[in-house]
């Protein structure tokens, strides 16, 4: 698997088996510092983040960071 994939670190999410799906599964989600147009002071402190399950909620990703 690459570490880096057109600019973005590529982060691997494995999810166990569960009654929803039943195989583990993998996901790719791919991550860059966010590099606004305007310069912003909050900027140094944000990420871009792409290719986010629909699902995924503010508390999954407290947890995964």
């Amino acid at each position: 698997m690459p570490k880096n994939v057109a600019g973005f670190t590529v982060l691997l999410v494995e999810f166990p088996a569960s009654s929803a799906l039943p195989v583990p599964s993998k996901h790719y989600i791919y991550l860059k510092a966010h590099d606004p147009p305007i310069s912003d002071p909050d900027a140094a402190r944000s990420l871009f983040v792409a290719n986010v399950p629909i699902t995924a909620t503010e508390l999954h990703f407290k947890h995964l960071f």
